[in-house]
């Protein structure tokens, strides 16, 4: 008799992690609602630390955010991720195009935001914007591509790669950015940028997603499986968790004090940002000679940030500007709600 492992091993604990997949962007609204209601938890969560590595805070969320980055490591097939050597134009139109994009994006929308009648606000959302232009591609963009045929070997090679350079390319995207704001916005974006290249993500984002490859490189594929369930799970509690963290900061200002200028031109800014990269993304492989898989997951990529880090950054780094995280919680809403949509429509 052959033995053989099983594709499902663990059926109750791989059955929990795809209701919560497939309900992942209303777990996401209740994680909101949440945060709104019963802040308390949250906050408190927040200032639990374990102390500190290289002047970097070992926080609730950086430990989280680490968390999300070895399982992505784990997750990754190294044998897809050569295959995209191959044919390295569509990798490197992606990882430019997610860098320059968002900064066009952000010079256009300073431009309109110079002419809006509150100059505190626009530079809250410029600030805000600007992390999420610095960020790295989200690892979430990897399992909306593999749910709607798209080339899942070049959405992983685009989150890894982007990933690895940001150490070099968001203490760049920043500083630029902060030429594009005033006082001490300016300089909050010039310590972030500071922040964002040495240390913090060195610990939090590139050492935990190494870290992941390189366990799966030496256990394998075969000894993992069975324990990947377990894994997903983790690292999908533990994004409803962050999310509900980072929101209990700003969201229960908003809904006891609102400010509905400020919340309409907010949802109009963080959607032009949002469909600006998911447009880029779906044009670009066809103007290279991709097809209707690489479209699909170069739009995912490039439509959605890893705004994990950014909101950790911003609520380590810029603790005496909450309202800078309502624009990064507001845009991982709409990237997650684009990606269902397109789920929804191609599935």
């Amino acid at each position: 008799m052959k033995l053989t492992l099983s594709a499902d091993p663990i059926p109750v604990v791989a059955r929990f992690q795809r209701f919560l997949h497939h309900h992942l962007l209303a777990l996401l609204l209740t994680a909101y609602a949440l945060a709104v209601v019963a802040p308390g938890p949250g906050v408190g969560l927040r200032a639990r630390s374990l102390g500190h590595i290289a002047g970097v805070d070992l926080s609730a969320p950086f430990l989280g955010l680490s968390f999300l980055l070895l399982s992505a490591g784990l997750g990754a097939s190294l044998g897809e991720l050569r295959g995209v050597l191959r044919r390295p134009g569509l990798l490197v139109a992606g990882l430019v195009g997610n860098t320059v994009v968002p900064m066009i994006v952000l010079v256009l929308l300073s431009l309109a935001l110079s002419l809006w009648q509150e100059p505190e606000e626009a530079q809250v959302i410029l600030v805000a914007l600007a992390l999420v232009g610095a960020m790295p591609i989200a690892g979430s963009s990897t399992t909306w591509a593999q749910h709607t045929a798209g080339n899942v070997s070049l959405s992983l090679s685009l989150v890894l790669l982007s990933t690895l350079l940001s150490p070099l390319l968001i203490p760049r995207f920043l500083g630029a950015a902060s030429r594009l704001t005033t006082g001490a916005y300016a300089e909050d974006l010039a310590i972030l940028a500071q922040a964002g290249g040495g240390a913090f993500m060195v610990l939090s984002v590139v050492g935990p997603a190494s870290l992941g490859l390189l366990m799966r490189w030496c256990l394998g594929a075969r000894l993992l499986q069975p324990w990947m369930p377990w894994i997903k799970v983790l690292g999908l509690l533990d994004l409803l968790v962050l999310n509900y963290a980072n929101a209990a900061l700003s969201l229960p200002q908003v809904v006891q004090f609102p400010d509905y200028d400020f919340l309409l031109i907010l949802v109009l800014v963080t959607s032009s940002m949002c469909l600006a990269g998911y447009w880029a993304g779906w044009n670009l492989p066809r103007w290279l000679g991709g097809g209707r898989a690489e479209q699909t997951s170069m739009s995912f990529a490039m439509g959605m940030s890893n705004n994990g880090t950014g909101l950790v950054l911003a609520s380590t780094f810029l603790p005496h500007h909450a309202l800078v995280l309502l624009p990064l919680i507001l845009f991982n809403l709409i990237q997650q709600i684009v990606a269902g949509a397109m789920a929804r429509r191609d599935p």
